[in-house]
């Protein structure tokens, strides 16, 4: 981790502690050049939702329109603000659950395809993956489909279930990624 103080590259870890929920960790360093001390924060940078509207455009899924659409609805109940975040968290962690839900079974449609023998619809769901991957920016995801997708136009062969492997492999390291 680069100093903050003098630039140096190279810090080591003094002490680390974990958030009560366990997404941050905070680490105290201390710079192997300077000796100054400074803290750095981690937590999981998660992609974001992407929302289509009517009109085709796609915009950010920006949670804090539906807890301001929940706040006025409940705003002559007692509901307190704490069950509104964690109706609001939950709702996320669903979308993103559906999300790999929805094309772990695509995955699986593709395997079945390739078994079948048709190629052009593996090929077709595989790029439909591809895309999906994109839209949430899970670029390993959306790499290891553009080559299995390559390999689906030369024709099936013992690379393309290499590849297809890979591509299992990256959406479950993706479904751990988002929930764990």
């Amino acid at each position: 981790m680069k100093c903050m103080f003098c630039g140096h590259l190279d810090s080591k870890v003094i002490d680390s502690r974990a958030s009560d929920d366990g997404t941050i960790i905070k680490r105290k360093r201390e710079c192997l050049s300077c000796a100054k001390r400074f803290i750095t924060i981690e937590g999981v940078d998660i992609s974001p939702i992407l929302v289509i509207k009517n009109n085709g455009t796609r915009q950010p899924f920006d949670p804090n329109k539906i807890r301001n659409g929940v706040i006025k609805a409940c705003e002559k109940r007692p509901v307190s603000m704490e069950k509104i975040n964690k109706l609001v968290d939950e709702l996320q962690k669903k979308l993103r659950l559906y999300f790999v839900k929805n094309n772990q079974t695509l995955f699986s449609e593709i395997t079945e395809a390739l078994e079948c023998g048709d190629i052009t619809l593996a090929h077709r769901l595989v790029h439909a993956l591809k895309g999906n991957a994109g839209q949430i920016g899970k670029s390993e995801l959306q790499d290891a489909a553009t080559v299995v997708e390559s390999l689906l136009k030369d024709g099936v062969s013992l690379e393309t279930k290499d590849a297809l492997s890979i591509l299992e492999n990256a959406l479950s390291s993706m479904a751990m990624y988002l929930f764990a």
